[in-house]
């Protein structure tokens, strides 16, 4: 997206005050390393997550697809408009009045920028996950477990130190400089309290969306993982007489009587232990407490 909506030429400063050896591209992208390492300390934390701690639903897992694109959708959403964002206040670190200036944040260099996004997104990834593994509730009603939180710590230090003494360089083209080789010095800790900020919104939008799906049933949300059965009333056994013949009798008639006095007796036995055994199941409606 900000390919195509910000042009960083636009942006550069005047030749007077430029400190940049070449001049800003024609549009915004990040380095390839950079992405790679990205996805390789996410990854390291997703593999982490299959050992934390999670609260079982109430009914049966069961993708829901529909409903996981739109929560998809919003927490991606959120997470995009505050990377863009933060490149918009960025690229305007030279322009009189605005936000950058008003914060001592004035005069980025074009490599601090990129590194500066780059920083941003890996923290905003790492947060997400601790976002989403909570479901409904907000991120702080259930801890992580031990080792997810040493990959996440992990993770996000290695992001840190990475973008604060990494070289003045040219990979695919772009450049890159280290928050901490050029002032100001503070632009790590300011990039730090912006995504914790947006953390704490974007789980405000997570928490909504919930509650919008719950409220609304969109998609089929609650009834999803609920079990449904065929039968409306009860569940019934179909007891087949055998057809009659020319010689029927009235003894053959006695013996079918009772062979089906037998299955009616068996299916009440069947009824019986069903229904001690087993509780909250509904049948013929819905699952709504527990699960069989």
């Amino acid at each position: 997206v900000a390919v195509f909506l910000f042009k960083p030429a636009d942006y550069q400063p005047d030749d007077d005050v430029f400190v940049d050896s070449a001049d800003w591209p024609s549009f915004f992208h990040m380095p390839v390393l950079m992405l790679m390492l990205i996805t390789l300390l996410n990854d390291g934390t997703l593999i982490a997550i299959g050992y934390d701690t999670v609260t079982p639903l109430k009914t049966p897992e069961r993708w829901n697809l529909r409903a996981l694109f739109f929560l998809g959708a919003v927490i991606g959403g959120v997470a995009c408009v505050s990377s863009l964002l933060l490149l918009y206040l960025l690229l305007t670190s030279w322009q009189a009045g605005g936000f950058c200036q008003s914060v001592g944040l004035a005069g980025l260099s074009y490599g601090q920028i990129t590194t500066s996004i780059y920083l941003k997104v890996s923290i905003s990834d790492f947060l997400t996950l601790f976002s989403c593994r909570t479901g409904a509730d907000w991120f702080w009603t259930s801890s992580p477990a031990p080792i997810l939180l040493l990959a996440g710590f992990i993770a996000l230090s290695t992001s840190t130190i990475l973008a604060l003494v990494w070289p003045a360089s040219y990979p695919d083209g772009i450049y890159t400089l280290g928050l901490g080789r050029r002032q100001p010095y503070m632009l790590v800790v300011y990039i730090w309290l912006y995504c914790l900020v947006w953390w704490l919104i974007q789980d405000i939008f997570k928490v909504l969306a919930y509650k919008l799906l719950t409220h609304l049933n969109l998609f089929g949300f609650n009834d999803t993982g609920m079990v449904v059965h065929t039968h409306s009333d009860d569940l019934h056994i179909n007891i087949h007489t055998p057809p009659h013949s020319p010689r029927h009798n009235h003894t053959n008639t006695t013996n079918n009587n009772n062979n089906m006095n037998n299955h009616r007796e068996e299916y009440s036995d069947i009824k019986d232990d069903i229904s001690n055994e087993t509780t909250g199941l509904l049948v013929g409606s819905y699952c709504d407490d527990d699960i069989l």
